[in-house]
């Protein structure tokens, strides 16, 4: 099924359409949809305003918006933060020294009324 649906997609729309369209749908937390609400949400700025850290963060939530929220699983969240970013390590996108820096950093998210509601 995913492959009929795949394929016509792929011949009418470029990789960098189609993953702006799915970044636009994804699901990131309560009531959050696409990168920029979770971008808002979790770190009070726009998407394009990310750090490495933050959009590994945002990638990493796709998977498990609930198991793996900052707020209520820290380690966890900086866990699968880290594995986005050493799988852009192994596809060539950054470098093991850009890596190194953005794993060491802290989540940086903010807490903020809306996200203590949240919880």
């Amino acid at each position: 099924m995913e492959i009929r649906t795949a394929i016509p997609l792929e011949r009418h729309y470029s990789r960098k359409q189609l993953f702006t369209m799915f970044a636009n749908r994804a699901y990131l937390g309560p009531g959050l949809i696409g990168v920029q609400q979770g971008s808002r949400f979790y770190f009070q700025k726009n998407s394009a305003d990310l750090t490495l850290p933050q959009a590994a963060l945002l990638v990493g939530l796709i998977h498990s918006p609930t198991g793996y929220s900052p707020f209520k699983h820290p380690d966890r969240a900086i866990h699968r933060r880290n594995e986005v970013i050493d799988a852009m390590v192994e596809a060539g996108s950054i470098t093991a020294m850009e890596a190194h820096a953005a794993n060491s950093a802290p989540l940086g998210v903010v807490e903020t009324v809306s996200a203590t509601a949240a919880r």
